[in-house]
């Protein structure tokens, strides 16, 4: 299996994000709970925006490691699905793994700019780039 998942990574890597599903849905037939099959399968169709595809793999990985990068994409799906309540639920919770998680902060600091609290907004934005100085988006 490890060659499987190594694929799995190389080809979402490469962003062959059908095939990278397709090697992992292979995985999955002889280990059902496969949390970086799972993982890969659901950051494939994020990557694809199919978000509603994503949610479904994204949980089930949920459900086997609690992660907070997986909990960050889950924000993500429920943010481009237009549940921002749902997607502040879950970049919190991702932030609650890992305080200072630049791609969280900086998501959910949009989302309070876009709910008018400009004053948080600056404050996680600020936190974002402290913690993670390259990360664009942040700035």
């Amino acid at each position: 299996m490890d060659s499987l998942i190594k694929q799995a990574k190389y080809l979402f890597n490469q962003n062959n994000y059908l095939g990278a599903i397709l090697t992992c849905k292979d995985i999955l037939k002889t280990e059902r709970d496969s949390y970086l099959a799972l993982k890969i399968i659901g950051q494939s169709y994020l990557k694809l925006q199919k978000f509603n595809d994503a949610k479904i793999y994204i949980e089930k990985s949920l459900q086997v490691v609690q992660d907070y990068e997986l909990l960050k994409d889950l924000g993500n799906c429920y943010q481009a699905l237009g549940d921002i309540h749902k997607a502040k639920f879950y970049y919190r919770k991702s932030l609650e793994e890992k305080e200072d998680y630049g791609p969280a902060l900086t998501n959910l600091g949009a989302i309070e700019s876009q709910l008018g609290d400009n004053n948080k907004a600056y404050e996680l934005l600020i936190k974002a780039t402290q913690s993670e100085p390259n990360l664009s988006p942040a700035w």
